[in-house]
């Protein structure tokens, strides 16, 4: 296999999708988990804690796996990629405001 530049050997970050042009876009139900476990983090949670959580409120992972504590991890420690600069632009707003809208309500 002979990969052309630009192309991706990795799937996309979860809450994101590749378009036909290779763009990257949100997905809204995928972001959802990732929402969850930065607010989490941010609140001290454990990371076992995290993934035991995410399962009983029914939310998978981007294959449709159970989180584990190392998939939580992983996320984390990539959370860089959500950050609002790091996002595509159809995404980042989304997730800014839904965070933003979180704090406002004091739920984590």
């Amino acid at each position: 296999m002979t990969l052309r530049a630009g192309e991706r050997l990795v799937a996309p970050p979860l809450g994101f999708r590749l378009t036909a042009d290779g763009a990257l876009v949100s997905v809204a139900a995928e972001l959802e988990p990732v929402r969850y476990i930065l607010r989490r983090r941010e609140a001290g949670t454990a990371f076992q804690t995290a993934a035991r959580e995410l399962g009983a409120r029914g939310l998978w992972t981007k294959r449709g796996g159970r989180w584990h504590a190392s998939t939580v991890r992983a996320l984390w420690l990539g959370r860089d990629r959500y950050a609002p600069p790091a996002l595509p632009c159809s995404a980042a707003p989304d997730l800014a405001r839904s965070l933003a809208i979180d704090a406002s309500h004091g739920t984590m």
